[in-house]
């Protein structure tokens, strides 16, 4: 089975990030549209591209979803660096971010069974642990 379309809704034009979410549900980024949702089959659901007014995914190098279905993505793109919290429709929920140690080029989110988001900070050389 083949997710995306190379055409209309559901276009993937690059892809570099996935995860499962509410229904295994597949969620993908993609560096030119944001974050495109599938069903389990692969069909579109919908995108999320555009957090508020002017904050728009472009630059994402990580997604993972929590076990309230809260969407999670590393935002390379925005400053500063972040780690976003989003729901699963694309509101914004809350924004992780560092005061003291910024995040500086994160590669990789994941999301732990007790609520903790684990970052690889490539340009940090670390990771970062954050509680959702």
């Amino acid at each position: 089975m083949k997710i995306g379309k190379e055409e209309g809704e559901g276009k993937l034009n690059n892809p570099h990030f996935v995860a499962t979410g509410r229904n295994d549900d597949v969620i993908v980024f993609d560096l030119h549209n944001g974050l495109a949702l599938f069903t389990e089959r692969g069909q579109f659901i919908r995108r999320i591209h555009q957090i508020g007014d002017n904050d728009k995914l472009y630059d994402c190098t990580g997604v993972a979803v929590d076990s309230d279905y809260n969407i999670i993505v590393a935002d390379r793109g925005s400053t500063p660096i972040r780690i976003l919290v989003l729901t699963y429709d694309g509101t914004l929920i809350r924004s992780l971010e560092s005061q003291h140690n910024k995040l500086n080029n994160p590669l990789g989110v994941v999301v732990t069974e007790n609520g903790y988001v684990i970052v690889a900070d490539y340009g940090n050389n670390c990771i970062k642990k954050y509680k959702l």
